[in-house]
């Protein structure tokens, strides 16, 4: 983990690269969307959401915290444990309750899981 002196903390993302330095993945399958740990939120944030993905086609912008998944309280849970509730099966269905901290709104969404490509392209940030 990379600490720096600003209130968020960039964690990797072990789950992008495969196993054993087999080297990074082209594509994965998920919502489309990179996350990072709030420390003055104490939450999961959304850092940068794919172009074209399920999050982006659903207008979900960089900020927001991600509450919960699937009805599953994101309090306490690490980074990897999100990202892998997160990834699913292509086509599959997830459920998220965001909160976005500057609006103090609170919104659900339900997103289909699709192929995405990885690459440092094509994010909004």
């Amino acid at each position: 983990m990379h600490v720096t002196n600003n209130p968020v903390t960039v964690l990797p993302v072990p789950s992008l690269s495969e196993p054993s330095g087999a080297g990074p993945r082209e594509e994965m399958v998920g919502i489309g969307v990179a996350l990072i740990f709030d420390q003055r939120l104490r939450a999961l944030r959304i850092a940068n959401v794919k172009l074209n993905s399920p999050a982006s086609q659903a207008g979900i912008a960089p900020g927001v915290v991600i509450q919960k998944i699937d009805d599953v309280s994101t309090a306490g849970m690490g980074l990897q444990e999100c990202v892998a509730r997160l990834k699913g099966t292509n086509g599959s269905n997830v459920m998220l309750e965001l909160v976005d901290p500057e609006q103090d709104l609170t919104n659900t969404v339900e997103l289909t899981r699709q192929r995405i490509k990885l690459g440092p392209g094509n994010w909004v940030r």
